[in-house]
Protein backbone atom coordinates (compact mmCIF):
# COMPACT_ATOMS: atom_id res chain seq x y z
CA UNK A 1 0.00 0.00 0.00
CA UNK A 2 1.40 3.39 -0.95
CA UNK A 3 0.64 6.33 1.33
CA UNK A 4 1.23 9.85 0.16
CA UNK A 5 2.50 12.57 2.50
CA UNK A 6 -0.79 14.44 2.25
CA UNK A 7 -2.74 11.44 3.53
CA UNK A 8 -0.48 10.44 6.44
CA UNK A 9 -1.15 13.54 8.55
CA UNK A 10 -4.90 13.08 8.05
CA UNK A 11 -4.66 9.41 9.03
CA UNK A 12 -2.68 10.24 12.17
CA UNK A 13 -5.19 12.96 13.11
CA UNK A 14 -8.08 10.53 12.61
CA UNK A 15 -6.38 7.90 14.80
CA UNK A 16 -5.78 10.50 17.54
CA UNK A 17 -9.51 11.31 17.61
CA UNK A 18 -10.25 7.65 18.39
CA UNK A 19 -7.41 6.50 20.63
CA UNK A 20 -4.20 7.53 22.36
CA UNK A 21 -2.29 4.46 21.14
CA UNK A 22 1.40 5.24 20.55
CA UNK A 23 2.25 6.12 16.94
CA UNK A 24 5.76 5.74 15.51
CA UNK A 25 6.40 6.88 11.94
CA UNK A 26 9.36 5.64 9.91
CA UNK A 27 10.13 8.00 7.04
CA UNK A 28 12.84 8.75 4.53
CA UNK A 29 15.02 11.42 6.16
CA UNK A 30 16.70 12.32 2.87
CA UNK A 31 13.76 14.56 1.98
CA UNK A 32 14.72 18.21 1.50
CA UNK A 33 11.83 19.21 3.77
CA UNK A 34 12.68 16.60 6.39
CA UNK A 35 12.30 18.79 9.51
CA UNK A 36 9.07 20.46 8.36
CA UNK A 37 7.70 17.01 7.43
CA UNK A 38 8.60 15.64 10.87
CA UNK A 39 6.98 18.66 12.54
CA UNK A 40 3.80 18.14 10.54
CA UNK A 41 3.60 14.49 11.61
CA UNK A 42 4.29 15.29 15.27
CA UNK A 43 1.70 18.10 15.26
CA UNK A 44 -0.79 15.71 13.63
CA UNK A 45 -0.36 13.36 16.61
CA UNK A 46 2.60 11.06 15.96
CA UNK A 47 4.65 10.30 19.08
CA UNK A 48 7.90 9.66 17.27
CA UNK A 49 9.20 10.19 13.73
CA UNK A 50 12.31 8.20 12.86
CA UNK A 51 14.48 7.66 9.81
CA UNK A 52 13.52 4.52 7.94
CA UNK A 53 17.18 3.48 8.11
CA UNK A 54 17.18 3.49 11.93
CA UNK A 55 18.55 0.37 13.52
CA UNK A 56 16.26 -2.26 14.98
CA UNK A 57 17.65 -1.39 18.41
CA UNK A 58 16.65 2.28 18.01
CA UNK A 59 13.13 1.35 16.93
CA UNK A 60 12.87 -1.20 19.75
CA UNK A 61 13.91 1.42 22.33
CA UNK A 62 11.30 3.88 21.06
CA UNK A 63 8.61 1.19 21.18
CA UNK A 64 9.65 0.22 24.72
CA UNK A 65 9.63 3.86 25.87
CA UNK A 66 6.22 4.63 24.38
CA UNK A 67 4.68 1.38 25.67
CA UNK A 68 5.98 2.07 29.18
CA UNK A 69 4.63 5.64 29.14
CA UNK A 70 1.28 4.44 27.74
CA UNK A 71 0.95 1.76 30.45
CA UNK A 72 1.77 4.24 33.23
CA UNK A 73 -0.87 6.64 31.90
CA UNK A 74 -3.46 3.86 31.84
CA UNK A 75 -2.64 2.82 35.41
CA UNK A 76 -2.79 6.43 36.63
CA UNK A 77 -6.10 6.97 34.85
CA UNK A 78 -7.59 3.75 36.26
CA UNK A 79 -6.34 4.56 39.75
CA UNK A 80 -8.24 7.83 39.68
CA UNK A 81 -11.47 5.85 39.29
CA UNK A 82 -12.94 4.59 42.57
CA UNK A 83 -14.98 1.68 41.20
CA UNK A 84 -14.29 -0.18 37.97
CA UNK A 85 -17.01 -2.51 36.65
CA UNK A 86 -16.25 -4.77 33.69
CA UNK A 87 -18.93 -7.45 33.57
CA UNK A 88 -18.29 -9.93 36.39
CA UNK A 89 -15.09 -8.12 37.36
CA UNK A 90 -15.39 -5.32 39.94
CA UNK A 91 -12.40 -3.41 41.27
CA UNK A 92 -12.69 -1.09 44.26
CA UNK A 93 -9.56 1.01 43.97
CA UNK A 94 -10.18 2.91 47.18
CA UNK A 95 -10.16 -0.35 49.20
CA UNK A 96 -7.73 -2.13 46.84
CA UNK A 97 -10.20 -5.03 46.47
CA UNK A 98 -11.09 -7.15 43.46
CA UNK A 99 -14.23 -9.23 43.02
CA UNK A 100 -15.13 -11.77 40.37
CA UNK A 101 -18.81 -12.67 40.28
CA UNK A 102 -19.17 -11.16 43.80
CA UNK A 103 -16.35 -13.35 45.17
CA UNK A 104 -13.31 -11.54 46.62
CA UNK A 105 -10.00 -12.30 44.91
CA UNK A 106 -6.69 -12.10 46.76
CA UNK A 107 -4.18 -10.71 44.27
CA UNK A 108 -0.56 -9.67 44.46
CA UNK A 109 0.28 -6.04 43.64
CA UNK A 110 1.54 -7.10 40.21
CA UNK A 111 -1.66 -9.02 39.47
CA UNK A 112 -3.77 -6.07 40.64
CA UNK A 113 -1.79 -3.60 38.49
CA UNK A 114 -2.04 -5.95 35.51
CA UNK A 115 -5.84 -5.88 35.79
CA UNK A 116 -5.77 -2.09 35.85
CA UNK A 117 -4.19 -2.08 32.41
Amino acid sequence: MILYKENISNIISAIRKITQIPIIILTDASSLLCMSWKKELIYAGADCVMDINSTIEEVDLQIFSLARRNNKQKITQKQSETMINKGKLVMDHKKHKVFWNNVALHLTRQEYNFLLI
